[in-house]
């Protein structure tokens, strides 16, 4: 497994894209195949009460489990990088080490807690203006029903409740930290062990590739209707969608940084800022009390996360005419 360079921004990206000549080897691409087998077939293991009891995501420890799939692709990236790739230093090779230059990781780092916000709030604009979406800011009637099930409020409550708007916010911070430990069991297997095993045969290809595996990883929660409602094929391809949408700019952070931490706090920011779609949301949408967000908003947040890629593509060419690689086709 090689080890794509670390760097700064889109200019990393690139120099990743063309250090190992864009041919994974023979071995490699047999631990990648391994790698993809084992996540996939280990993550159905510890939601398997969820199908077998027929309770699906109603199943009393139904959390708890899912909780549990996050972190088998950890075990499918241990297994391969242990005993089929076997890499020099394992820490090195997926992105946990070197914790240094201090001061770039902790910049990206601080991108990967602020851009899922963002793109939520965008999310939220975007379907309100295409009218699949109910906003309610004058007494925040989705978010009061929601904090009512939390403690946090009156469900009957008038006006603008901001300090259970900040406690939100500081429970959802607080959300960001708890959740690590569960977004590195994913992380480690996906951004660290997939995609720069994937980045010989070019960044963009493995991005890809790489968020379409992750999101088939998801079926056996999907298939019971998590995240979209839908418990079918359509589900499952609306979330391998949005995997190769997020997972392209989680993989620019991991490449851009040299680092597997700043994708670890982007996903958790993600998925805690999804309760951003309840706060500003009307009662009679019924989104506080709903496990699921509408097909509408999930797509008006995929068209954020595409534009956010476009803008980042964008900039990176634009700078790249502006300062051309010198060493650029030397080699031919």
């Amino acid at each position: 497994m090689s080890t794509p360079p670390s760097g700064s921004g889109f200019g990393a990206v690139s120099r990743a894209g063309r250090a190992t000549g864009r041919r994974i080897d023979r071995r490699s691409g047999r631990a990648i195949i391994v790698f993809c087998v084992l996540a996939c077939v280990l993550a159905w293991v510890p939601v398997s009460p969820l199908w077998l009891g027929g309770d699906g995501l109603d199943h009393p420890q139904g959390r708890l489990l899912i909780g549990l799939m996050m972190f088998t692709p950890a075990m499918a990236a241990f297994i391969v990088l242990r005993f089929v790739d076997r890499p020099a230093s394992i820490p090195r090779a997926t992105g946990m080490t070197p914790l240094r230059p201090a001061g770039r990781l902790l910049r990206y780092c601080a991108c990967g807690l602020v851009f899922p916000p963002i793109v939520m709030l965008g999310g939220v604009l975007l379907a309100t203006a295409a009218g699949a979406y109910q906003p309610d800011l004058a007494n925040f009637s989705g978010f009061r029903v929601f904090a009512a099930g939390l403690g946090l409020t009156d469900a009957d409550g008038q006006g603008v409740p901001l300090g259970a708007l900040g406690l939100l916010a500081a429970l959802q911070l607080v959300g960001v930290l708890l959740s690590l430990p569960m977004m590195f069991g994913e992380e480690w297997g996906w951004r660290g062990y997939l995609l720069p095993a994937l980045v010989p045969m070019g960044v963009v290809p493995a991005a890809v590739a790489h968020g379409v595996v992750w999101g088939v990883w998801h079926a056996p929660i999907i298939l019971l209707g998590y995240n979209f409602g839908r418990p079918d094929l359509i589900g499952l391809g609306a979330m391998t969608a949005l995997s190769v949408l997020l997972g392209a700019v989680l993989a620019w952070l991991r490449l851009a940084s040299g680092s597997l931490w700043p994708a670890v706090i982007a996903h958790g920011a993600f998925n805690n800022s999804t309760a951003i779609v309840v706060v500003f949301s009307d009662a009679d949408a019924g989104l506080g009390t709903s496990s699921t967000l509408p097909s509408a908003v999930w797509a008006a947040i995929g068209a954020c996360l595409l534009t956010l890629i476009a803008v980042g593509y964008a900039v990176h060419r634009i700078r790249s005419s502006m300062h051309p690689n010198p060493h650029k086709g030397a080699a031919s």
